[in-house]
């Protein structure tokens, strides 16, 4: 939730816990959850990530998420373990 890389903070020997009290677990909404608004082929299309309902171009907050997230931490899990 605030943004910090694990794996650059990892690099540094940076105690990943400190000052954290809570774990939230945020788990994609479920079909039940999702109710009359569930869309089988949105669903497939767009995934479940929570904001992606909240978006006014969700198929555009997708690219985004996985461009930020998932593309960059899985290159840098790949430098990090070529490196190491």
């Amino acid at each position: 939730m605030t943004g910090s890389s694990a794996h650059t903070l990892r690099r540094d020997a940076v105690n990943l816990l400190a000052g954290r009290a809570l774990t939230y677990h945020m788990h994609p909404l479920t079909a039940c959850e999702q109710g009359e608004s569930f869309v089988l082929a949105d669903s497939l299309q767009l995934g479940h990530l929570p904001a992606r309902f909240s978006e006014p171009d969700p198929a555009r907050y997708l690219r985004d998420y996985v461009q930020t997230y998932l593309r960059e931490e899985v290159l840098q899990e790949g430098l990090t373990r070529n490196i190491g």
